[in-house]
């Protein structure tokens, strides 16, 4: 059930989206790995490749098919990837109701340095590690999604504001449910990634489809066309 403040917030973010988020496909921001998602069209279960990130969906739903798992991210629920995760995906979205989201790829060292500070408190008491989840959207984490999409709005907040406003959407997911998964995955495999990264390492963006007509959605131009995450 949601509330009336919640329902608010979460008509300020819808609309916020519509705003930044014109065109279909990817809209990069001015900060680093944030991207915003539109698709206006439903897609049928395409095989995809996740990278490490969270995925915040606004409006619309996609589910993710995982080893005899459903994983529904929604207005609801938000989705976080701790290792690189090939599945099938679907998404309900229309013209009239687009799919609007917000995508953070992992930065391995702002996580790292988060799991450093937050050490046995990141995660603590939640669910088993799990390599993809689908948590639900606690009022807290939302109304940090809400200020991020604000700060976005404005050229000098997005530069000024945006940088911690993303880090306080980390501790959200590292304090949240998804705190142990990425726990997990700086134990085993998170060390060498990290490494990898700090090397310079080639690193595929998430959400890149894989199945017949899929279009790659992973550029770096200002707005790609395709498949979202």
């Amino acid at each position: 059930m949601v509330d009336s403040q919640q329902g608010q917030m979460q008509a300020r973010m819808v609309g916020l989206l519509q705003t930044l988020a014109v065109e279909e496909g990817y809209t990069l921001t001015p900060l680093p790995g944030v991207r915003l998602l539109r698709s206006n069209r439903p897609l049928a279960r395409t095989p995809v490749l996740y990278d490490p990130g969270i995925v915040i969906v606004c409006q619309g739903v996609k589910r993710g098919y995982l080893g005899g798992q459903v994983y529904q991210y929604d207005a609801q629920h938000y989705l976080a990837v701790s290792v690189p995760v090939p599945f099938t995906m679907e998404t309900e979205a229309s013209e009239q109701a687009p799919l609007l989201a917000i995508y953070l790829h992992l930065d391995l060292q702002l996580a790292a340095d988060l799991l450093i500070e937050l050490g046995e408190q990141a995660g603590a008491g939640q669910v088993p590690a799990q390599s993809m989840m689908s948590s639900p959207m606690q009022a807290p984490m939302q109304a940090t999604v809400l200020r991020l999409l604000e700060a976005l709005a404005d050229p000098l907040e997005a530069a000024v504001l945006g940088p911690a406003l993303v880090r306080e959407l980390y501790f959200r997911v590292l304090t949240g449910a998804q705190g142990a998964a990425m726990r997990d995955a700086r134990g085993a495999g998170y060390a060498r990634a990290l490494r990898q990264h700090r090397q310079g390492a080639a690193h595929h963006s998430c959400g890149v489809c894989h199945g017949p007509g899929c279009g790659s959605a992973g550029g770096r131009g200002g707005h790609e066309r395709g498949d979202l995450p």
